[in-house]
């Protein structure tokens, strides 16, 4: 079995655990990143995740801190107005930021993201990737807490979960935890369509849930946005079915968008999730 030893042992290799590793890299600790996804660590192959993250001004402002920003800019969309309106109601909201030179928020893909900060990390002397590999129990030794993780043993100071909602960590110490499902799926659509999005993204609130449209950037001089659509889930499977017709799909699309956006030109990417809340009844453990 190889010994590997660390200060921090980050389980957890998608955007949580990067950024995680990147900042506490910054202070000089020696991290191990380990992931059970074969996540890529060649920026010339594609990262598959195709969903988009908005990221506030307030955060923005702590990625410039952690000098990351200049790296991430020049692939985030500005929100400058968000309009916010229910179908059922005669009043609306509209929000934007107040201080000059300031936006409400950023969108930027996850994939863009990731690559970012795989590329930096791997200039890291202090930072070293496992992956493809899973965790499998955790115990204690004076001052260290040691992992096990197929034909690996990892000891560190401090283990950092950074594994998700269905946390192999969480499971390992038997933290419990709260669940709710919601009777809901979300849609996860990013589309190119007539006109510019003018950097405006909506919240509509329907019966059956709320959509959002958020402001992307442009792809090959083409106006594109992201939309998060949660519903029922059989209409949800229904629209992401592979048994759609593609006009059909765009044609459902138009109907809740063309006010906004104008027609959809073209579906870039479909993804559905189901949605439910978690929450443990702790934040830690010992050394962990």
């Amino acid at each position: 079995m190889k010994e590997l030893s660390c200060d921090l042992h980050i389980v957890g290799g998608a955007l949580t655990g990067l950024l995680t590793a990147y900042c506490a890299s910054c202070l000089g600790y020696g991290i191990i990143i380990s992931e059970k996804q074969n996540i890529t660590l060649n920026k010339k192959k594609s990262i598959t995740d195709t969903r988009t993250t908005a990221i506030a001004e307030g955060s923005k402002v702590f990625l410039e801190s952690q000098g990351l920003w200049k790296f991430i800019k020049v692939f985030a969309e500005p929100i400058k107005n968000i309009k916010v309106f229910d179908t059922t109601a005669n009043s609306n909201l509209e929000f934007s930021n107040p201080i000059i030179k300031s936006n409400l928020g950023y969108i930027v893909k996850n994939s863009k993201l990731i690559s970012v900060l795989i590329k930096e990390l791997k200039k890291k002397k202090n930072v070293n990737f496992i992956t493809g590999s899973s965790l499998n129990s955790i115990s204690y030794s004076n001052s260290k807490v040691i992992s096990f993780s197929n034909n690996k043993k990892i000891n560190s100071k401090l283990i950092i979960a950074a594994d998700g909602k269905n946390s192999a960590v969480r499971k390992i110490l038997g933290t419990n935890f709260f669940k709710k499902k919601y009777n809901e799926k979300a849609l996860v659509i990013n589309f190119f369509h007539e006109r510019p999005h003018n950097n405006i993204a909506y919240e509509i609130f329907f019966k059956t849930g709320p959509l959002a449209i958020l402001p992307m950037q442009k792809e090959r001089n083409r106006n594109q946005s992201a939309l998060i659509w949660s519903n029922k889930p059989e209409i949800v499977d229904k629209i992401a079915s592979s048994d759609l017709d593609n006009k059909y799909l765009k044609e459902i699309l138009n109907e809740q968008v063309y006010q906004q956006v104008g027609n959809v030109t073209n579906i870039n990417s479909l993804q559905s999730f189901p949605l439910s809340a978690h929450i443990n009844e702790k934040f830690y453990d010992n050394k962990t």
